[in-house]
C-alpha cells in the first residue's frame, strides 16, 4: 500500500522552470536592435518579464490598459478578475519607444484601428502563438534553449523578486493568484536552488 508521502509525492506539481538573472538578461539584450519588429519585441519581453503576466493577460491588452506615467497596467486575469500590476524603468523605456516610434506606423496598415497593445505587420492585435514565436526566436538569438515559452518568463518575475525580498502577499497579489499557496511554490524553487548552489559551492575537506 503507498504511504501518505509517496502518494503526496505523486501528485505533487512539479516545480516552476525559470531562468537565472543573467540568462533573462541576455533574453532581454538579445532584442537589440532598431527595426520596428525588434522595437516591438523587447516591449513585449521587458513587459512579460516586469510584470510576470500570463500569456492570456498580455494577449488580453488593449492600449488604454496601459499608464506608462506611473508605470502600470491593467489586466484582466481568470475568471475575469482585474488588477493592476507595476512595471520599472527598462520596460517603461522599451513601452515608450514602441508607442511613439513603432506602434502608430503598424496601426497605419488597418482601419480601423485596433485598440489592442500590441499589433502586428498588418495593424491587427498580435496572435498568442505568435508571442510563443517571439520568444523562441529571441532565446534561440541569446543561445538558450528554444523551447521557452511565457510562463517561463512569469515564472522567473516571481522568483526573482522573491529572492529580491518581495513580501509572498504582495508577490500574490501581483501574479494574480487566488491563494498563497499557489505562491509558496516559489519557496520551494528558491529553496533548492539554494541548496544546489550550496553542494556547487561548498568544499570538503575531509
Amino acid at each position: 500500500v503507498p504511504s501518505r508521502n509517496s502518494m503526496r509525492m505523486k501528485f505533487e506539481k512539479p516545480l516552476p522552470k525559470f531562468l537565472s538573472k543573467v540568462d533573462a538578461r541576455r533574453l532581454l539584450e538579445a532584442a537589440d536592435g532598431d527595426d520596428p519588429y525588434t522595437r516591438r519585441d523587447r516591449a513585449i519581453l521587458e513587459t512579460l518579464y516586469a510584470t510576470g503576466v500570463r500569456l492570456g493577460e498580455i494577449h488580453g491588452l488593449n492600449l488604454a490598459d496601459l499608464d506608462i506615467r506611473r508605470r502600470k497596467i491593467l489586466v484582466t486575469g481568470r475568471g475575469g478578475h482585474e488588477r493592476y500590476v507595476i512595471f520599472g524603468p527598462p520596460a517603461a523605456d522599451a513601452l515608450q519607444i514602441y508607442l511613439s516610434n513603432i506602434r502608430p506606423g503598424l496601426a497605419a496598415h488597418s482601419r480601423p484601428e485596433s485598440s489592442a497593445l500590441f499589433l502586428n505587420r498588418n495593424g491587427q492585435k498580435l496572435g498568442r502563438r505568435s508571442y510563443q514565436n517571439i520568444i523562441q526566436h529571441w532565446a534561440k538569438e541569446a543561445g538558450l534553449p528554444d523551447d521557452l515559452h511565457p510562463h517561463v518568463l512569469r515564472h522567473s518575475f516571481a522568483t526573482h523578486i522573491l529572492e529580491g525580498g518581495c513580501d509572498l502577499r504582495v508577490i500574490q497579489e501581483l501574479m494574480g493568484h487566488r491563494s498563497v499557496e499557489t505562491t509558496q511554490r516559489y519557496l520551494h524553487v528558491t529553496n533548492s536552488e539554494a541548496k544546489a548552489a550550496y553542494w556547487r559551492c561548498h568544499t570538503h575537506d575531509g
